[in-house]
């Protein structure tokens, strides 16, 4: 069968973490949301993505991803997955057949004398922090590569020299592509990901939640969509600053079912 779409499985997540008490870990909540779907069958459990963790544990990750965008998922603790009071009510207003109007990430702040301005990301701060974060890491790391940067000579690419923010070199010829994508172009972005991620174990976006939901509408439909992995900025400058939030930085990018 098709799987259940991601909205599908937000109410059930929140759900079986407030019966849990109000946290619990991934590896007990998967079977709990999966009997909220009984079409879900024993193949579709045993589907593997290309990197090589199941599909449907995935997508319940990236919907987990998505609450904690939203305020609904608290993502302080490792391994743990807590719902917030903007999750419960979420769940109050859901069983009232009520409308419940997420939250879409800060994007303003108020200033002296009543005045108003935007949140500002510096692009390049947070693609500094990123090749920081891959030295780190142990990996080769290269500040604005070209897309040949990552493909082998023999696949050259030649009609355009297209750049990446980051990029992290695992082993053998294989990637992790990283976009910091603040006022960019999505199409662009994809654009760009098409070219590398044959060679790319992720290709990592790094955006505002208010501009996540673009991006994933737009990757569903290509092949490199189960490679992708959203992180804001907060997560990026956070793991600077802090090894919790680098080792919560670095199982997200190459998820780790069992603690993410």
């Amino acid at each position: 069968m098709t799987l259940p779409r991601q909205a599908d499985i937000e109410i059930p997540l929140l759900e079986e973490i407030e019966k849990a008490g109000g946290s619990a870990r991934p590896r007990d909540l998967y079977p709990r949301v999966t009997s909220y779907f009984p079409d879900i069958t024993a193949e579709d459990l045993r589907r593997i993505l290309p990197a090589g963790n199941p599909q449907w544990t995935n997508r319940i990750q990236w919907v987990r991803m998505k609450l904690v965008s939203n305020g609904e998922i608290d993502a302080s603790t490792r391994g743990v997955w807590s719902i917030t009071a903007r999750g419960r009510q979420r769940l109050r207003a859901s069983r009232d057949g009520m409308l419940y109007v997420p939250r879409q990430g800060r994007k303003k702040k108020v200033m002296s004398r009543g005045t108003v301005a935007p949140v500002k990301v510096d692009h390049d701060l947070v693609a500094r922090a990123l090749e920081k974060i891959g030295r780190a890491f142990g990996f080769e790391t290269l500040w604005k590569p070209k897309v040949n940067d990552l493909r082998p000579d023999r696949r050259a690419f030649k009609s355009k020299r297209k750049t990446l923010d980051v990029a992290w070199g695992i082993a053998n010829l294989t990637w992790v592509a990283i976009e910091v994508q603040v006022g960019g172009s999505v199409p662009d972005l994809i654009y760009r990901f098409q070219q590398v991620h044959q060679w790319s174990l992720r290709l990592v976006v790094v955006a505002v939640p208010s501009s996540q939901d673009e991006i994933l509408e737009t990757i569903r439909d290509y092949p490199f969509r189960d490679k992708v992995i959203l992180l804001s900025p907060d997560e990026v400058t956070a793991a600077t600053r802090s090894l919790d939030r680098l080792l919560d930085l670095r199982a997200k990018v190459f998820e780790e079912p069992s603690e993410a």
